[in-house]
């Protein structure tokens, strides 16, 4: 587990420096190693923008979906439900 969230926080980072290619392979290799609820739709939130950042629409409400279907009770449920904003809108948002 702590490889996986280490490399959460990998991708974390470079989402944050725009590296989104870079942030989608490092969050992907993560995903299915978390098993803690809140970092899963933590990881599959952060795919959805990396992949909205890069233009690619249908592939991020993939994720966004799997958020809401599988982690609705989740903080980050809300805001992947109210996606029609713009990659990073959602900044009050806190990665655990």
């Amino acid at each position: 587990p702590l490889a996986a969230q280490s490399r959460f926080k990998l991708g974390e980072c470079l989402y944050q420096v725009k590296r989104y290619d870079d942030a989608i392979t490092a969050i992907s290799g993560a995903l299915t190693k978390l098993s803690d609820p809140q970092e899963r739709a933590n990881a599959n939130y952060l795919l959805g923008e990396s992949y909205r950042a890069l233009g690619q629409g249908t592939r991020a409400r993939i994720y966004y979906g799997t958020v809401v279907s599988d982690y609705g009770t989740t903080s980050l449920a809300p805001p992947a439900r109210g996606t029609n904003t713009q990659p990073g809108d959602v900044e009050s948002v806190r990665f655990n």
